[in-house]
């Protein structure tokens, strides 16, 4: 499915599906390894890196607070190449400049949910990439389109495209067995031209 509204002076898309958007292949296993490590942590964990100077830096390890229970990433520096690739792909897609943002990974464990929200204005343009995931059934992502519910099945390597500042988007709770996971990492940018163009970098 797709739900586009085309560009014009202002961001005008609402979220669409796209295939195969990279070859994940070589992080297929980097979900199951952030369960095993945090598989004892029942508050889980949300960890942050900052780049400064070239050189990635453990900057804070918090407790999540948006996904209760759940493992997180700030900036994992394996997939800062990743986040120019998809820039790249999505400036010819959508036809627009794009500024990156940040990009945020996640392990979503049984029971856990994501709730109905929207995002801050880093956020515009949102990638929601399949990393990996050892469950045997769909999980699907919600959004709000106004007049009607919108969802989407990922595989590994697909994603969903969508404005992440006016679109309200959730999951509902993942039920699963205490040994699987299903992992997701957000790409987030902003349209260079564009009335969020300031949150360029996530300052």
């Amino acid at each position: 499915i797709t739900c586009w509204l085309g560009y014009g002076t202002s961001m005008e898309m609402k979220s669409f599906l796209y295939k195969d958007l990279i070859d994940v292949s070589e992080f297929k296993d980097e979900g199951e390894k952030l369960r095993k490590n945090y598989n004892l942590m029942p508050q889980g964990i949300e960890i942050k890196y900052k780049k400064t100077r070239g050189k990635f830096n453990l900057e804070s390890t918090t407790i999540p607070t948006q996904v209760p229970n759940s493992i997180c990433i700030y900036s994992n520096p394996i997939y800062y190449v990743m986040h120019y690739k998809i820039k790249k792909k999505l400036e010819k897609r959508l036809g627009k400049r794009l500024y990156p943002t940040y990009y945020f990974e996640r392990v979503y464990l049984n029971g856990q949910n994501l709730k109905k929200h929207i995002d801050r204005g880093a956020c515009e343009v949102s990638v929601s990439l399949h990393v990996s995931s050892n469950i045997d059934k769909d999980w699907h992502i919600y959004f709000n389109h106004g007049d009607r519910i919108v969802s989407y099945k990922c595989d590994i390597g697909d994603a969903v495209v969508y404005n992440g500042v006016e679109i309200q988007h959730w999951r509902e709770e993942l039920r699963c067995q205490k040994n699987q996971y299903y992992h997701q990492i957000f790409f987030h940018y902003v349209d260079a031209d564009g009335k969020y163009a300031h949150f360029a970098y996530d300052r």
